[in-house]
């Protein structure tokens, strides 16, 4: 009796927060969260990022680490009645910059990839984590990105999943192969590199096949006629 006296207070103190986030959230995304039966992949949902989890129902904590906070904060999940483990992260909390959240579930004190991602892979550490992909931002943010700190371009290309997809410059003297992009999320492909001050030319080659970068609108015509597109790193 002795544990549970004091073990209530933590639960308490720990669940407290998520429950009163749940007060400023819409009707329909408080059902959302209350009635998930199941886990799934994090998803969007009125510019705010849902994540869940369910292990068994002897789990007493579940929480979340991200890698932009460099996972020293876990924040924590609130069970809903069906067992299952809810997280929701409002837009307003992520930094300005991020268009893919790499991330770890923390259940119990064990550090997981997330079981119900498919897109996990292992960082240099050899450490498995877990990645989405904030399409909300990638449709409004202008691309390429460009770091005014330290020059590196963030190029994104947006095309069915599972292909193969390389960026080519006048950076790299228009080799097709040097630079593959990353499928960070279904058919969402990235690829940051640090380009010297001055204006440069690219396409992407997909499954062999040159496209221009749709999302910028700077163009410009290659001694072969073909359209390619055009950044300025100041």
């Amino acid at each position: 009796m002795k544990n549970h006296k004091y073990l209530l207070p933590i639960l308490l103190v720990i669940i407290a927060p998520v429950l009163s986030s749940l007060e400023n959230v819409s009707v329909d995304l408080h059902l959302l969260i209350t009635g998930t039966k199941s886990a799934g992949i994090p998803f969007e949902f009125e510019q705010k990022v849902i994540f869940s989890y369910k292990g068994d129902y002897q789990n007493r904590f579940v929480g979340v680490a991200f890698d932009y906070e460099l996972y020293r904060e876990i924040h924590p999940f609130f069970r809903n009645e069906n067992g299952v483990f809810m997280f929701v992260l409002p837009y307003n909390e992520i930094p300005e910059d991020i268009t893919d959240i790499t991330y770890r579930i923390i259940a119990d004190g064990l550090w997981i990839p997330d079981p119900v991602n498919p897109w996990t892979f292992r960082e240099d550490s050899g450490i498995k984590v877990s990645r989405i992909s904030l399409r909300y931002r990638q449709t409004v943010k202008e691309y390429p990105y460009i770091d005014k700190k330290d020059g590196i371009v963030t190029f994104v290309f947006n095309g069915p999943g599972s292909n193969n997809v390389f960026l080519a410059g006048s950076f790299n003297n228009w080799d097709p192969f040097m630079f593959p992009m990353e499928e960070s999320a279904a058919g969402y492909y990235t690829l940051k590199l640090r380009l010297m001050p001055g204006t440069h030319y690219y396409y992407f080659l997909y499954n062999g096949e040159k496209r221009r970068d749709t999302r910028n609108p700077g163009r410009a015509i290659d001694p072969e006629g073909f359209a390619v597109s055009v950044v300025t790193v100041p």
